[in-house]
């Protein structure tokens, strides 16, 4: 119900902010959707903490009187600034795009946009 996915929802937000530096910042962006912003992080270095939240996120356990769940997520993620200059707009179109990858091949993965071709 819907409790229940709210529980969750601000489980997975605690968990994004666990993961993440202090200089980061994180979001819900809508609905399901969050977003983090990590500073002066380049995509191999992104790639350590979108491991550790989805890793977290997995390994969570939770418990409703309906019984009880575990939940996996995956991450679209995107640089700026890359090698082209691209504006906010792009940039999370490109995240999007990561995502979708990611939900649509098998899900509970991370994914770099462009890695794939």
């Amino acid at each position: 119900g819907h409790q229940a996915g709210d529980e969750v929802l601000r489980e997975v937000a605690r968990v994004l902010t666990s993961c993440v530096r202090e200089s980061d910042a994180v979001g819900r962006y809508g609905g399901e959707e969050f977003m983090a912003y990590l500073v002066h992080t380049d995509p191999a270095g992104a790639g350590a903490p979108a491991e550790r939240i989805r890793a977290t996120v997995e390994d969570k356990v939770f418990t409703f009187p309906q019984g009880t769940y575990r939940i996996t997520i995956s991450t679209g993620m995107a640089a700026f600034p890359g090698p082209d200059h691209i504006g906010r707009d792009e940039l999370i179109r490109r995240a999007d795009v990561a995502l979708y990858e990611g939900k649509t091949t098998g899900k509970n993965k991370v994914v770099v946009y462009g890695e794939n071709g």
